[in-house]
């Protein structure tokens, strides 16, 4: 499985509730806005088992540009229409996280169905907290639904929560209304 269908199948549930596209679909649609890389990039890890993609980690700091660009969300609408690009657009900018000196943070991590309750989120985020350590940043953080299993794993890893946020309009667009920030000190 490529690494954008692997993340569509991931976040299917995050950027595809109705279902409308087909992973493929949406995994060029995340492409193209910029949520996921072209290609293999720094910050940007593939975990496999047995030589199958199994999941991935995307990281963010402080002077890395990730931001959704007005042309690349125009490109999309003349191939996706209007709903699906805007959607996902107004998506990212709702979990968008402006990063301060010395932080690390998990913008995307993911893995397949297939794959989950093996280890693979555990290895991914040590491959994070490894990078981050390497490059001199003081602390790795995150968002997540505060109902989304992996707290569990975040927390066992030894992020703690140090922010809740609580939104309607994130309800909207992704069905739970409570987030948190957690933080893992390097």
């Amino acid at each position: 499985m490529p690494f954008a269908e692997l993340a569509a199948e991931a976040f299917a549930s995050k950027f595809n509730r109705q279902g409308k596209l087909s992973p493929g679909e949406l995994g060029a649609l995340l492409r193209e806005l910029g949520i996921l890389p072209r290609r293999r990039a720094s910050g940007w890890f593939l975990a496999t088992v047995d030589e199958q993609p199994a999941g991935i980690l995307g990281l963010d700091w402080r002077g890395r540009k990730s931001d959704i660009g007005m042309r690349s969300l125009l490109k999309t609408v003349g191939r996706f229409g209007l709903t699906h690009p805007l959607r996902i657009a107004l998506m990212g900018l709702a979990l968008s996280h402006e990063c301060i000196v010395g932080e690390c943070y998990v913008d995307q991590v993911a893995t397949a169905a297939a794959f989950r309750r093996q280890g693979v989120g555990t290895a991914l985020m040590e491959q994070a907290r490894i990078f981050a350590a390497e490059k001199g940043f003081e602390v790795l953080t995150l968002s997540v639904a505060a109902n989304n299993p992996a707290v569990r794993l975040y927390e066992r890893l030894g992020f703690s929560c140090t922010r809740r946020r609580s939104s309607g309009f994130m309800k909207a667009l992704f069905g739970q209304k409570e987030w948190l920030y957690m933080t893992l000190p390097l």
